[in-house]
C-alpha cells in the first residue's frame, strides 16, 4: 500500500534546491581560498614578512592559528 502520492515536480524541485545549495557552498569555499591566495601573494610582493602576513591572514579571515599555518604552508612561496 502506498501511503504517500509521489510528486515528481516536488521531487525535482527538492533536488534542484539541494544542488543549488551545494554549488553555492562550494563556490563560497573556492572564493575564500582564492582570496587567501591573492592576499598572501600581494603581501609577499610587498616584502611583508611571513610572520606579519600570518598575523594579517588570521585577522582578515578570522582563522585559528592551525588554519592560518595550513594556508601559509600551502600558499607562501619560499624564496
Amino acid at each position: 500500500m502506498i501511503l504517500e502520492t509521489y510528486d515528481k515536480e516536488l521531487h525535482d524541485k527538492t533536488l534542484r534546491s539541494e544542488g543549488y545549495e551545494n554549488g553555492k557552498t562550494e563556490g563560497i569555499s573556492s572564493e575564500r581560498e582564492n582570496g587567501i591566495l591573492q592576499l598572501l601573494s600581494a603581501l609577499q610582493e610587498l616584502n611583508i614578512s611571513r610572520q606579519d602576513a600570518y598575523i594579517k591572514l588570521q585577522e582578515k579571515y578570522s582563522l585559528s592559528e592551525k588554519d592560518a599555518e595550513k594556508y601559509m604552508d600551502k600558499h607562501w612561496k619560499k624564496a
